[in-house]
């Protein structure tokens, strides 16, 4: 309807790549700020899988201050593509189908609980293990190599142009790959000095085999598809009212160069806030908590960020405060 896809059904691992002509060269990199890349493919002269596939990330939001006012969104599930051709100029035009999954909190942060073969009907029947909470359906066109492409999310009920993450929660976020393509290689996460993708405390790439000895996880990606894939979030101030005093936050030196310092001091002890740096287009920059203070100084490093101005902000569970900054190289 609409022109618009949907998701009508969704399995995490039912179909997987044999151990014959898929293996991996080496690990994947996980740390807070970004990932490093891994490299894996199918055998060249392999026609590819007979089903469908689905490419999956896998997220773990952060434990932030939960606030009325206060709401962080994905607006973007973010691509980079490639195409594997005797030509690197080759323009690139395909369709991408992205689908968002919240997963259930009975689910081990591991997913070593997770029932790979439990699906999800998105147009009906719940499932235990996750809950179908948005999309993405495009069509990219003459888009160059490795060229970074921002795919528009909608909610599952088409009533926002974003999907709202929740605190502390885990996310799959899976492209589909129609059956009979060659996989090779996926790549994730650090773009152009900034935390593109939502900042999380975890983030992996993965596709679910069990050979005999147990589940493994494995980055894929095809020789025409993502080569990168993420959320692109944003923080979203609903309300300007119930500030915190203007003397809570002090910029201890603005405009900034290599280092913002911070003065933080509560008229009293807070048990918990929430510091985040950001646009002032509400692109989120760095994320960070704070337990038990009344008066504490914080340094970030934003060296790597380009000139331009920023916005700290600090929430608590029914206040916040912002402040403006300036880098300048």
């Amino acid at each position: 309807n609409d022109n618009k896809l949907y998701g009508q059904y969704f399995h995490v691992g039912e179909n997987y790549l044999d151990d014959v002509n898929f293996y991996k060269d080496w690990e994947y990199s996980i740390c807070d700020d970004h990932a490093d890349y891994s490299y894996s493919y199918q055998g060249n002269n392999s026609d590819g899988p007979i089903y469908n596939v689905y490419h999956i990330n896998y997220y773990k939001t952060g434990d932030w201050t939960e606030n009325p006012n206060i709401s962080f969104v994905a607006t973007n599930a973010d691509v980079g593509v490639w195409m594997n051709t005797d030509n690197p100029d080759d323009l690139i035009s395909y369709p991408v189908n992205m689908y968002v999954y919240e997963v259930a909190d009975t689910i081990k942060d591991d997913l070593s609980n997770l029932n790979p073969t439990d699906g999800i009907i998105v147009d009906g029947n719940p499932s235990d293990q996750m809950n179908y909470v948005g999309y993405s359906a495009e069509i990219i066109e003459n888009v160059a190599k490795f060229e970074q492409i921002f795919v528009p999310l909608a909610s599952a009920d088409d009533e926002h142009d974003y999907i709202t993450l929740k605190a502390a929660k885990k996310y799959f976020l899976a492209i589909f790959w129609p059956k009979g393509t060659r996989y090779y290689q996926t790549v994730d996460n650090h773009y152009s000095g900034i935390t593109r993708f939502f900042y999380p405390e975890q983030i992996l790439s993965f596709r679910y085999g069990d050979y005999g000895d147990g589940p493994s996880f494995y980055g894929i990606s095809r020789d025409i598809g993502s080569w990168a894939m993420g959320f692109k979030s944003k923080f979203i101030i609903k309300t300007k009212e119930n500030t915190l005093p203007e003397n809570t936050v002090t910029i201890l030196q603005n405009p900034v160069n290599n280092n913002l310092n911070v003065k933080i001091d509560f008229e009293n002890t807070i048990k918990k806030a929430t510091m985040v740096i950001h646009d002032i287009n509400g692109n989120i920059i760095h994320i960070k908590n704070i337990y038990n203070m009344k008066e504490i100084e914080e340094s970030f490093d934003v060296g790597n960020l380009p000139s331009s101005t920023y916005i700290f902000t600090i929430f608590t569970k029914d206040k916040l405060l912002s402040k403006k900054f300036i880098i300048q190289h």
